[in-house]
């Protein structure tokens, strides 16, 4: 993870910004999310999803039926279900983010350079018809081309279609919580347990273990803020993708697909504690 940082305070020192003002700082803030990431990733111990579950929040604790509770865990393990499929969506995007970037790559490799004594000698010893149409067309044959061409349209086809495939899935996280939200206002109408996304964020400094057992309001909680994790790094890979272009350079092609890669809002704790849970 420290490499990872490091890599990017060098991107950043070179100069190599994205295309537009509003992703550059949209960049320059995940690397300093990455950064606590880091740090929390060697601390993982001792941190924890929730802290009771969220600091300073107090909920009034209300007891389910057996029945109720295990409708909310199912409803969870439905939840966690379309998490893994977003987990499955991400790896296939970044690889379609690759797939642009060496096609774009292979389309602008440099020509041979014809001022090296070697490389004028070669040619003047194979100057066949076949190496002069070659070095004319700037080191790409036809055959590279094409293929590059076509690599290219199915990665960006691919990654618009990883948009509306997780936007999908993302609404579909959206209704489970509601759900949830519904049946705890079902077994207790006094019960205030619809929060607004930005009552789900987690002061990650602050959190601990929890010291009991997760009770059927922890579970509403805890999904919101897996939910909204999952919703901010959506939101990093759509500025990805519109950011993408023919002229983008090959840093920061490398800053996208490491920025995808590395999901800086994704905390590991949290969801490994999630999955734990299932």
């Amino acid at each position: 993870p420290i490499f990872c940082v490091r890599r990017l305070q060098q991107y950043r020192r070179v100069g190599f910004f994205f295309s537009s003002l509003s992703i550059y700082i949209h960049i320059s803030a995940l690397a300093l999310s990455l950064s606590y990431s880091c740090s929390r990733s060697r601390t993982a111990s001792s941190l924890s999803p929730v802290r009771d579950l969220l600091s300073g929040i107090e909920m009034e604790e209300v007891k389910f039926d057996h029945e109720s509770k295990e409708k909310i865990f199912e409803i969870f393990k439905e939840f966690m279900a379309s998490v893994a499929k977003l987990d499955e969506l991400g790896t296939q995007g970044s690889q379609l983010l690759s797939g642009l970037k060496q096609g774009l790559e292979l389309l602008r490799r440099p020509s041979i350079n014809g001022t090296s004594k070697l490389i004028e000698n070669v040619i003047e010893t194979s100057n066949t018809e076949n190496l002069r149409a070659y070095i004319e067309a700037g080191c790409i044959n036809t055959h590279d081309g094409a293929q590059s061409t076509k690599k290219l349209h199915t990665c960006r086809v691919g990654l618009d279609d990883h948009l509306k495939k997780a936007r999908s899935l993302i609404d579909e996280l959206e209704r489970l919580h509601n759900d949830v939200n519904i049946e705890l206002e079902t077994e207790n109408p006094l019960c205030t347990s619809t929060m607004s996304d930005e009552d789900l964020e987690l002061d990650e400094e602050e959190a601990t273990v929890p010291s009991k057992k997760l009770d059927a309001n922890d579970y509403a909680l805890l999904m919101g803020i897996v939910k909204v994790m999952i919703k901010k790094n959506h939101i990093m890979q759509e500025k990805i993708i519109s950011g993408l272009s023919l002229k983008s350079s090959s840093g920061e092609l490398e800053t996208y697909c490491l920025m995808w890669s590395l999901q800086p809002y994704i905390d590991d704790g949290i969801m490994s504690w999630a999955w734990k849970l299932v």
